[in-house]
């Protein structure tokens, strides 16, 4: 999947480049999911790169409290990256269900003051990659992840068990 720099093309809603160079070619697909519960405040966040070659999942989850939903998609998205660069990946989609997170990353949408650090952080960490996307995407492209999510959030799946 090759991508081209804004400047060379109308800004796509659904995409986000965050990575150091603006053209390139992902050699990895990761799928990120938040999962959050307003009354108990509890979320899960899962970051997933599936290997079809091996049919194995490689990833893990994080279970914390939060403010929304968008917070989790948000800390998905930060550990996803951070682990992506311990593991020396370096060209990076990242697939997610959340149409905000993407406006966020790409500056178009107000950033909200809770989740100003994470955004901040994703920018920050996303520099370690050499080129790096963040894809808005149809549900099934991050089913997996989703599920990692809530069951993390459930308390069902931890880091150790992934």
């Amino acid at each position: 999947m090759q991508y081209q720099a804004p400047e060379a093309q109308p800004l796509d809603s659904r995409v986000a480049n965050i990575g150091r160079n603006p053209i390139g070619e992902a050699d990895t697909v990761m799928q990120i999911a938040g999962s959050w519960h307003k009354r108990s405040m509890t979320g899960g966040a899962a970051w997933i790169m599936k290997d079809d070659r091996l049919q194995t999942i490689h990833g893990s989850c994080l279970q914390t409290s939060g403010v929304s939903a968008l917070q989790m998609d948000a800390l998905a998205c930060l550990h996803g990256i951070k682990w992506a660069a311990i593991h020396r990946l370096h060209n990076v989609s990242i697939y997610t269900g959340s149409h905000n997170l993407v406006q966020l990353l790409q500056g178009s949408m107000p950033l909200d003051i809770s989740l100003l650090w994470t955004i901040q952080e994703i920018r920050c960490q996303a520099l370690q990659l050499n080129w790096c996307c963040v894809h808005k995407v149809s549900r099934s492209q991050f089913r997996q992840a989703q599920n990692a999510a809530i069951a993390c959030r459930a308390g069902l799946l931890t880091p150790e068990k992934f």
